[in-house]
């Protein structure tokens, strides 16, 4: 049966929608599996920084419309992860120097 037959009946346009959204709710399921995999799973490697991000963000942006929006500290805990040691100590090199710069001193674990 095609998605027309199954939503003819519908009177109003709340229910029509309604009636689309539990059509495709099961395909999203699946969608939002492969989707936190993806996001898991990305890594840096040779993309252009500008790349990866977009990547990264696509993929969150992906599980938000499957209804499973993450975090904004799980996305940014993703994104370190998908870097190599060296990136992730430039980076935060790169934040503790702005957070020293904002007058932020933190103890540093030695």
């Amino acid at each position: 049966m095609d998605v027309a037959t199954r939503v003819m009946g519908n009177n109003y346009s709340k229910k029509l929608w309604e009636t689309i959204r539990d059509l495709f709710a099961a395909h999203n399921g699946s969608n939002v599996v492969y989707y936190k995999k993806e996001l898991r799973q990305t890594q840096k490697r040779g993309m252009k920084v500008d790349e990866y991000l977009i990547t990264m963000k696509s993929d969150a942006n992906k599980l938000a419309i499957a209804g499973h929006p993450i975090t904004r500290n799980d996305l940014i805990s993703q994104v370190l992860s998908g870097l190599n040691s060296n990136e992730c100590n430039l980076i935060y090199a790169n934040i503790m120097n702005s957070l020293i710069y904002c007058g932020l001193n933190f103890k540093q674990d030695s």
